[in-house]
């Protein structure tokens, strides 16, 4: 009988902090649990008090390993020192770019465990003499570094690049992040490997028609709206979005109701300050983070999703838009087109017209709307955490074999 190899899926994060890479693990968690036994043992490596989003997604407690109070999810020496919102850490992160960069060390805790394999599944890590697969997903500070200090980008560049060496399969979403990866980081082609996953609402249950009436009352929301969940970030673009509706409204006199989900971060503010100056109060709903069965509601009952984003790696809204039966229409930018095909409208995410028109075409046509729900549930039929699941753990066994002879 072959060996049980042990994995540990590193999952120190805080709930509603780290968007898509949360949902992947959520996902993948659910994917695992689905497989009848195959040989591979999986833990989760948490921080105190955050696995609370983990625990109905796996099967018992029992799996996961707490990190220590250093391991709690440190990325440099000097922020492990003190508390995030001190006064010190901010100046740190807005003044010291020149700061050295520490890259951490295992404290031993996975290795008392008899660890076989390292599954680093957000963009944090650690050193370590266990074999490891690394998920960088993006290298987005590269391309779009006008939204990152100079700080943010040297601590990327430095663990991102220590990780991607130290790994010994590198996991990316699409074609165009391993062709991105690998031209930046000068990685042999064969270190990356493409994994498709699945939307991250394929894990919950189905919507009722119940389920839809509470959520619309409890969020009162309008009859007909676009959708567009996402964190506040800058690159997310809701102030080019904003434009498109407000140009819809002065130009073709159509009123178009927005909402969002997402975490409000210190973006947030120009984002409102952009709705009080296009005088978009009465149209613009952001909810900030909601329930899983209240985004799967929102999805949905939406008119269409929309996804406006600058950068993007590969975009779960998009998956779970086609799972809900919403018509999509996204960026033309990274992955994007050849995430969706020809299962949605494409546009210029630097063109407000752009954007105004596709939302409008969507908006005004019910044939092109059912159009392209048809195509979109198509294109995410194929996919599933089960198969996403069954794909790693084919990964975990060949790693762990390759490791014990580097």
């Amino acid at each position: 009988m072959s060996k049980t190899i042990k994995v540990c899926v590193d999952a120190r994060l805080k709930s509603g902090h780290f968007g898509g890479v949360e949902q992947f693990i959520i996902g993948l968690a659910h994917g695992l649990t689905q497989l009848s036994p195959s040989g591979v043992d999986v833990k989760y490596l948490v921080a105190e008090g955050e696995d609370a989003w983990l625990i109905p997604h796996i099967n018992s407690p029992e799996q996961f390993i707490y990190a220590s109070q250093s391991m709690q999810g440190i990325v440099t020496r000097w922020q492990s020192c003190f508390k995030w919102k001190s006064p010190i850490v901010r100046y740190l992160k807005n003044k010291s770019s020149l700061l050295p960069v520490s890259i951490p060390r295992s404290d031993g805790t996975i290795e008392q465990h008899e660890i076989d394999v390292i599954h680093f599944a957000k963009q944090g890590g650690f050193l370590t003499d266990i074999p490891t697969i690394y998920q960088p997903h993006d290298l987005q500070h590269l391309h779009l570094s006008e939204f990152f200090t100079p700080r943010q980008r040297k601590m990327r560049e430095i663990l991102y690049r220590a990780f991607c060496k130290e790994a010994q399969k590198i996991i990316v979403a699409s074609q165009w992040v391993k062709e991105d990866l690998t031209q930046q980081y000068d990685l042999p082609q064969e270190k990356v490997e493409i994994i498709r996953y699945a939307p991250p609402l394929s894990t919950y249950r189905d919507m009722t028609a119940s389920d839809l009436e509470s959520v619309t009352q409890a969020y009162d929301l309008p009859e007909t709206f676009i959708f567009y969940p996402a964190q506040t970030w800058a690159h997310k673009n809701h102030l080019r979005l904003l434009e498109a509706i407000h140009r819809l409204r002065i130009e073709r006199g159509v009123t178009v109701s927005f909402v969002s989900t997402g975490r409000k971060n210190e973006h947030f503010e120009n984002i409102w300050k952009k709705v009080e100056a296009l005088k978009l109060e009465e149209q613009v709903h952001f909810l900030d983070f909601v329930s899983p069965t209240a985004l799967y509601a929102l999805y949905k009952l939406a008119t269409l999703v929309v996804i406006p984003t600058l950068f993007e790696a590969g975009s779960f809204p998009i998956w779970e838009a086609f799972l809900a039966g919403t018509p999509v229409a996204c960026s033309n930018v990274t992955s994007l087109p050849d995430q969706v095909g020809d299962a949605a409208v494409i546009f210029d995410p630097y063109d407000v017209s752009s954007i105004a028109e596709a939302i409008h075409l969507l908006w005004s046509k019910n044939d092109v709307r059912e159009r392209f729900v048809k195509a979109g549930t198509k294109r995410v039929a194929e996919l599933s955490w089960v198969k996403t699941a069954e794909q790693f753990c084919l990964l975990y066994e060949q790693v762990s074999k390759d490791g014990t002879s580097r």
